[in-house]
């Protein structure tokens, strides 16, 4: 009779509406899986940019920092040699609200080769072998708190050996 008719009518409905809620489930997963990749590789892609500039910025962030170490005599010179030394702080404060950071080092660290270049050895007995003896010229890491941090450029050290035994 009508009343099984709708009672068809109403379980087809139900079934229709089961596989439509279905399928809005997968096509929302879809979409957040699709967003998750597009976020991930915007900001890959925005690392990568602020590495490459940064890395530029940073060669000429040391050519400022080896002029106002320099030693300048008085007059126009040491005007000049103020004028670069704020210019180079200026710079650093730049490459700090960037998230761009010297590596830090002290002396007596291990050697780690993806944070250092080894420019040759020191003989020292008092650090241990293949420590950071001397820093010659400083690296930097961009977001060094990341769970992935950028080198852009490596620490140059001296590393330390232990010399021949006494006779």
């Amino acid at each position: 009779g009508p009343a099984a008719a709708l009672q068809k009518e109403f379980d087809e409905l139900q079934e229709h509406i089961k596989q439509s809620k279905h399928e809005l489930l997968l096509s929302l997963a879809d979409f957040e899986n699709h967003k998750k990749r597009f976020v991930k590789e915007r900001e890959d892609r925005r690392r990568s940019a602020m590495a490459h500039f940064t890395t530029k910025m940073i060669q000429v962030y040391g050519k400022f920092d080896s002029f106002a170490a320099e030693k300048h005599d008085k007059g126009t010179a040491e005007a000049l040699h103020q004028g670069v030394a704020l210019t180079r702080d200026l710079y650093k404060a730049s490459f700090e609200r960037f998230g761009v950071q010297p590596i830090k080092v002290e002396i007596g660290d291990p050697f780690v080769a993806a944070r250092h270049i080894k420019a040759g050895t020191v003989e020292r007995a008092d650090l241990p072998t293949n420590s950071v003896a001397e820093v010659l010229q400083p690296g930097w890491i961009l977001d060094p708190d990341s769970p992935k941090p950028v080198v852009l450029q490596k620490t140059e050290v001296r590393v330390a050996e232990h010399g021949p035994p006494a006779p």
